[in-house]
């Protein structure tokens, strides 16, 4: 998604199931940030940005292990 400068980002991602992961990611790849467990003891991920200058951003939503699913 392409957000202006100055935007904040938030997204949070809840499974009983499985451990979450999250990710956001530059035009360049960059991991801009990363998310595992957002409270602690969770398998709830969550990540907030704040848009430096426009560009794009890409966010991953997966498992923190691999083949997991919910």
């Amino acid at each position: 998604m392409f957000l202006p400068p100055g935007t904040a980002l938030a997204v949070r991602m809840q499974s009983e199931s499985f451990d979450t992961f999250l990710g956001a990611f530059d035009a360049d790849s960059f991991e801009a940030s990363n998310d595992d467990d957002a409270a602690g003891d969770t398998t709830d991920s969550r990540i907030e940005l704040l848009m430096p200058a426009s560009g794009t951003i890409t966010v991953a939503a997966s498992s923190y292990g691999a083949g997991a699913t919910g």
